[in-house]
């Protein structure tokens, strides 16, 4: 059955929402044969965005292949090379594989069928775990510039852990100008209201504009989060979808993902908990000495590895002015209404 509201895998066609322009950036970076870099948070359309890109090239005669190979389980360099090989070539190898070379093979392949390659990496960050991750990625980095002059095969490496994306991309600088950031950006609203009201025409629920912009603003326009809520929505009445009717459907959410946001608070120290209340309470800077005072901080030393701990759990991050931010817009309201009690978040 045709869902109108899909969170259950990516999506394309009439139920992808927006991101024209960055469709349109990101064919042209692999027409061009450059290697892209996507890192935003879980279920923020990053996989959405590559495969409806993909079908629009497709559908204007490029003639594609493409090797997908997700990095969430791969932990050896081994298995890594094993698997894109036998991606590309349709066989499993029967020896070792050598680094460069099967790094390189998408050129190879593109050169035997005469299709344009696009090697979409998933989890890529994941390679951190490998056994000599450095001499991985400078290799890597040493293949994609000598490829720099074709334009017939490329890779796309897409990661949901942010910070551990920046630190790979950013801090330490591999692929550094063989390989573009394209930043994913954010649905407009207009866009998400359109979508939800066209999705309840087939069941032929009414929702009022401005109970739709309050759940663009709650969620962030985070299109997998406000696909799921709508559903439930779409569930609990028959005709108008009214305020009791959001907030029953938000005690659902909640309750589904509480657990999981239980344990990543579970798993902070006091310091660390003390640093996330002054997040939530709207602080930027945190070594001021009222702020280290009123929340237990320390130090102004310790707020620095606080900020660290909390950047490698990938439940906040910072942007160029080094203010913070949650990567979570659903965790945000957890945390802010039913752990630290705040009133509103």
């Amino acid at each position: 059955m045709d869902q109108p509201f899909e969170y259950s895998s990516y999506v394309t066609g009439k139920h992808f929402v927006g991101r024209r322009q960055d469709c349109a950036s990101l064919a042209d970076l692999l027409a061009g044969g450059r290697n892209v870099v996507l890192y935003e948070a879980p279920k923020t359309g990053k996989t959405s965005l590559v495969e409806q890109t993909l079908l629009n090239l497709k559908q204007k005669g490029v003639s594609l292949k493409v090797a997908r190979l997700n990095l969430l389980t791969v932990r050896t360099e081994a298995e890594f090379l094993r698997r894109l090989s036998t991606e590309l070539t349709g066989v499993s190898p029967e020896g070792e594989c050598e680094l460069s070379e099967t790094l390189s093979l998408p050129w190879k392949v593109a050169a035997e069928t005469g299709q344009k390659v696009v090697v979409f990496l998933s989890e890529f960050q994941n390679l951190d775990f490998t056994e000599d991750s450095y001499r991985l990625y400078k290799t890597f980095e040493t293949v994609l510039r000598e490829h720099t002059e074709d334009s017939n095969a490329c890779y796309i490496m897409s990661g949901s852990k942010v910070n551990a994306m920046k630190e790979i991309f950013e801090h330490h600088k591999f692929f550094w100008r063989c390989a573009e950031h394209l930043p994913v950006s954010k649905v407009e609203d207009r866009e998400v209201v359109d979508h939800v009201i066209r999705g309840f025409l087939s069941s032929g629920k009414v929702i009022e504009n401005d109970l739709l912009l309050s759940i663009c603003e709650r969620f962030e326009n985070n299109l997998w989060y406000i696909n799921h809520f709508i559903s439930i929505c779409d569930t609990l009445t028959r005709g108008y979808i009214l305020q009791p009717v959001l907030i029953d459907a938000m005690s659902m959410m909640i309750a589904v993902h509480e657990p999981r946001f239980t344990a990543m608070m579970n798993d902070l120290t006091t310091f660390q908990v003390g640093l996330l209340e002054a997040v939530v309470d709207g602080h930027k800077h945190f070594s001021t000495s009222d702020v280290i005072r009123k929340y237990g901080l320390n130090s102004s030393a310790n707020v620095r590895r606080l900020k660290d701990a909390l950047c490698k759990k990938e439940i906040i991050s910072f942007n160029e002015e080094d203010e913070p931010y949650f990567l979570d817009p659903l965790f945000k309201y957890w945390v802010t209404k039913y752990f630290f009690g705040k009133v509103e978040a």
